[in-house]
């Protein structure tokens, strides 16, 4: 009895130590591979902030303890503290779009953590990076050192800032009907359902720019704002400039502007095929152009 008592102590002070997000990433890996999903579906109401508390128990019903303090000891090489995401604090926006980013490369399965939830899509990624395999899909499901973490964090962070320098629809977007935006990208199936999950329905702006963000997020450290997605966009901008004069019903002002009979002909042919009058037409292509060539990403005149 004394032997088992010596025994349990160091693993008691080891615990006591350990904030209780530690001792919950030891609790997963430990007992759970790090799958959170398997640790949830066992109990749904337990509480994150008796992690040390349960940590102790478990090790001691499983009689794990030299396993637990072997770990505890080499904490310091695979755990990654959560002020090495900083970055992510206070910028929904900037979580979803890491959180979906390690989910559609392949980094993590959205099954092994479960679904992101409203207030918690920080601390989920985090929960993710701390659980990275090493090889990422290795079978062996060895939990990667804090080195490989922290290679992945910086990853992230540089694919961000790409996304974030080449951000031309979300000033657009505040001038926008959101609803129109949201249906042209349903029908186009490049609005993100699971979106909602994180975000709820009251931030309808912030959906949309998290489904604009996932366009082309496949690119694993290549990322870039890629050719395909610059379409994507200019064509829904274009898209929404077209429903504006067809919804606008404003009387304009005559003004004849003589035309040759060629440019005449190819005013009647683009006014026929997008189903506008030719004067709505005109109308949208010089304001297009004019948006094109004569303001800045935000829409400010360039002269």
């Amino acid at each position: 009895m004394l032997k088992e008592e010596l025994r349990r102590k160091p693993l008691r002070d080891k615990i006591d130590d350990l904030s209780e997000d530690q001792a919950h990433f030891v609790l997963l890996s430990v007992f759970y591979s790090g799958d959170k999903s398997r640790y949830i579906s066992e109990d749904p109401n337990r509480y994150a902030s008796k992690c040390k508390e349960e940590l102790l128990k478990r090790t001691r019903k499983d009689d794990k303890i030299d396993t637990v303090i072997s770990f505890i000891d080499n904490l310091n090489t695979l755990y990654l503290e959560k002020y090495e995401l900083k970055w992510l604090e206070g910028n929904k926006r900037e979580q979803i779009f890491v959180y979906n980013y390690l989910v559609e490369n392949n980094m993590i399965s959205p099954s092994r953590f479960g679904i992101s939830r409203k207030k918690d899509i920080k601390d989920t990624v985090h929960n993710i990076l701390n659980n990275l395999i090493k090889g990422l899909n290795n079978r062996e499901n060895v939990i990667s050192d804090l080195d490989f973490k922290k290679d992945v964090v910086e990853v992230t962070q540089k694919v961000w800032h790409v996304l974030e320098a080449n951000d031309n629809y979300s000033k657009w977007l505040k001038k926008a009907d959101l609803d129109w935006v949201r249906n042209y990208l349903v029908e186009k199936n490049l609005y993100r359902y699971d979106v909602e999950n994180y975000v709820g329905n009251n931030n309808r702006e912030l959906r949309l720019l998290a489904s604009l963000d996932a366009i082309d997020i496949k690119q694993g450290q290549s990322y870039t704002h890629s050719p395909s997605k610059t379409i994507i966009i200019d064509k829904m901008k274009r898209a929404w400039s077209q429903q504006k004069y067809r919804d606008a019903g404003k009387t304009k002002k005559p003004y004849h502007l003589p035309l040759t009979k060629k440019t005449k002909a190819r005013l009647e042919k683009m006014a026929k095929v997008e189903g506008l009058s030719e004067t709505a037409m005109l109308d949208h292509l010089i304001n297009m152009s004019y948006e094109i060539d004569y303001t800045d990403k935000n829409g400010k005149d360039l002269y």
